[in-house]
């Protein structure tokens, strides 16, 4: 499986770099991201996003219980090929999984901070698994090895998508473990994109073609 990079942001102006510079494959969000952004009209900003963005875009409705169904099918009436709903591994949100799935759409099964955890995404037949890397090692009731953990109980061919991933170190150490993706900030993308010995043997070239 090859190895891709997601954007963990709502943030237009990330999201058009993301696009713009071609190495990622797809974005995460999530209610606080877009709090962050202060959206209000989730809606009209998702649109702006689909028309932006060609990749893979992970949406988590802002509802809970009682309206998450009905914010997840708003979204995919956007783009229901690009367009994957998080769902968490809470007991009230499975029939919303199951209903989806029936429908034929997409659904990640998110905020996962256990290995046992899997078992759920198998049972609803998730399309990924989207561990919370840096929440969970920071958490006693978490894993400080979320990632390793999971892949270890195994996870068939479902996809493992490591979000809240904080440091270069944390990324390293998802790819390592078989993410199949990792969701960081732009700040942590733009430094995997800033290599200074790459940047250094790119001014060598530069100067000795020049200087012959």
């Amino acid at each position: 499986m090859k190895r891709t990079i997601f954007l963990d942001s709502a943030s237009l102006r990330d999201i058009a770099y993301a696009e713009e510079v071609g190495c990622v494959g797809g974005i995460t969000m999530n209610p606080s991201l877009l709090a962050r952004e202060h959206v209000v009209d989730v809606i009209d900003h998702l649109r702006n996003i689909v028309h932006m963005f060609s990749g893979t875009i992970m949406y988590q409705p802002i509802a809970l219980e009682n309206g998450y169904l009905e914010d997840a099918q708003r979204a995919l009436e956007l783009d229901s090929e690009r367009i994957c709903i998080k769902v968490p591994p809470l007991a009230g949100y499975m029939p919303i999984a199951r209903r989806l799935k029936t429908d034929g759409y997409a659904v990640a099964l998110t905020a996962v901070t256990t290995g046992e955890q899997i078992a759920i995404a198998g049972a609803i037949n998730a399309d990924y698994i989207i561990p919370y890397v840096d929440r969970a090692a920071n958490d006693h009731r978490g894993s400080d090895n979320i990632v390793n953990e999971i892949m270890t109980y195994g996870t068939g061919d479902i996809p493992v998508i490591a979000a809240s991933v904080k440091t270069m170190q944390q990324l390293s150490e998802c790819y390592f473990q078989g993410a199949y993706a990792v969701s960081t900030s732009m700040k942590v993308i733009e430094e995997l994109l800033s290599d200074d010995m790459a940047i250094e043997a790119m001014q060598s070239f530069d100067l000795e073609y020049n200087h012959d």
